[in-house]
């Protein structure tokens, strides 16, 4: 037996692809050309694991293709035809290929590698196509050889997650469950990695960092403060990266402090505490919604549902600490969507 709990199994050429029950891709074989998407050209004999929250995956001759939890479409290996569907297609040859995974477009529902095409379906039923067209096998009714194609088919407006991977990418990238919510708000300088260049989407989410996700998805042009117009924490300097974001928040009334005149820039908080302050941004107004007083937990939890913030989240709980990938998803849906 070479592995156990897979769910999803998948044949090229020369190498091979499974998915676990949790979501785990795993690949083995031949990788000269990076299909194994482990960012190397080194072929390996035994399972080795490439990424996590994967739903489905398909193998061509020597390109992979998944299609994640989130519904994000990511490809890589040989790119010779264009069919893995990127911005760049530099080389027509031997050597053109991507060793790493590559999101490149989201609200996709199912994909399927060819030897050197793909094709895959959206969310909206439109099909897609990519890559080599030299026996019509894109299917837009002409038949092409020689240079290769990189062709979308019946796709209107497509939404090309590769231009949110290109504008910024993280290292850690493999850990990122919700890829399309990260790259997104990332391309659009909502949020940042951490300090070693790592995104850390599993770290719980600060008060401050709430206030600076929150601030800039309101404010993308930035917004005028007055310093002597505000309120001041003992614990938030004038110096401090977050003290124009919490200032900004607290000025429009998404936060309070702590009540002794401190704010606890670094305090972790819950999902319902983050789903209060979104709520707020997108317009409720807390007195009025129920938002405050003894019942403000559940009335939040009420409009966090009814407003549907929790779309594409997986396991998600409203009360323990809310991480940042998950605040990526939960703003990415009041202002992205």
């Amino acid at each position: 037996m070479v592995m156990d709990n897979v769910t999803n199994a998948t044949a090229g050429e020369y190498h091979t692809a499974a998915i676990t029950e949790s979501a785990e891709l795993w690949t083995w074989g031949f990788n000269e050309l990076g299909q194994l998407g482990n960012g190397e050209a080194t072929e390996s004999g035994a399972p080795t694991m490439a990424m996590t929250g994967i739903e489905s995956v398909s193998c061509g001759k020597a390109h992979t293709v998944a299609v994640g939890l989130d519904h994000v479409l990511w490809t890589w290996g040989w790119n010779d035809k264009g069919q893995l569907g990127n911005s760049n297609i530099e080389a027509i040859g031997y050597n053109a290929y991507v060793a790493e995974p590559t999101p490149i477009i989201h609200e996709v529902m199912m994909a399927s590698a060819g030897a050197d095409h793909t094709v895959f379906i959206g969310t909206n039923g439109s099909l897609w196509a990519c890559g080599s067209n030299s026996s019509g096998q894109l299917g837009f009714g002409e038949i092409r050889v020689g240079p290769a194609e990189q062709l979308i088919v019946n796709c209107p407006d497509p939404l090309p997650l590769y231009l949110a991977y290109d504008a910024v990418h993280f290292p850690d990238h493999n850990q990122i469950q919700y890829t399309q919510a990260v790259y997104m708000l990332a391309a659009n300088d909502i949020i940042y990695g951490m300090d070693d260049g790592l995104f850390h989407p599993d770290s719980s989410l600060t008060r401050a960092q709430a206030c600076a996700i929150i601030s800039r998805a309101l404010f993308p042009n930035g917004v005028e403060i007055v310093p002597e117009n505000f309120t001041t924490f003992s614990d938030v300097p004038e110096t401090s990266w977050a003290w124009g974001v919490i200032t900004i928040c607290l000025t429009y009334g998404l936060v309070n402090g702590m009540g002794d005149g401190t704010f606890h820039p670094d305090e972790t908080l819950t999902g319902t505490q983050l789903a209060k302050i979104v709520l707020c941004a997108i317009g409720y107004d807390a007195k009025e919604s129920g938002l405050e007083g003894r019942d403000w937990a559940d009335n939040v939890q009420n409009l966090f549902a009814e407003e549907n913030l929790a779309e594409g989240l997986q396991d998600f709980d409203l009360s323990r600490a809310v991480s940042r990938e998950e605040a990526c998803q939960i703003v990415y849906n009041a202002f992205m969507r």
